[in-house]
């Protein structure tokens, strides 16, 4: 491995933590300009949407509303995402 592979990887475990979760991932994958802003959002919704699921009693339809509205997104938008992450 390159020692600036080496680098890059041990400031990444820096940056990170031992505790991170998805949402932190993303943030440093935006910070480092590897995400762009459209991605991170789609990203960050489909995080939104799978933590709305498991942590509460609202049925999908109103998790799916909720999280669209929080990400200024249409419900059918979101769907797409999802669909597209099931997909791969």
């Amino acid at each position: 491995m390159r020692k600036n592979k080496q680098e890059l990887i041990e400031i990444i475990r820096r940056k990170l933590g031992p505790d991170a979760g998805p949402e932190k991932i993303l943030d440093l994958l935006e910070e480092l300009g590897v995400m762009d802003p459209v991605s991170y959002r789609n990203a960050v919704a489909y995080e939104a949407y799978l933590v709305g699921l498991t942590n509460t009693t609202m049925s999908t339809k109103e998790v799916q509303f909720t999280i669209s509205a929080q990400y200024d997104m249409s419900r059918g938008c979101l769907r797409h995402i999802i669909d597209r992450v099931a997909k791969h």
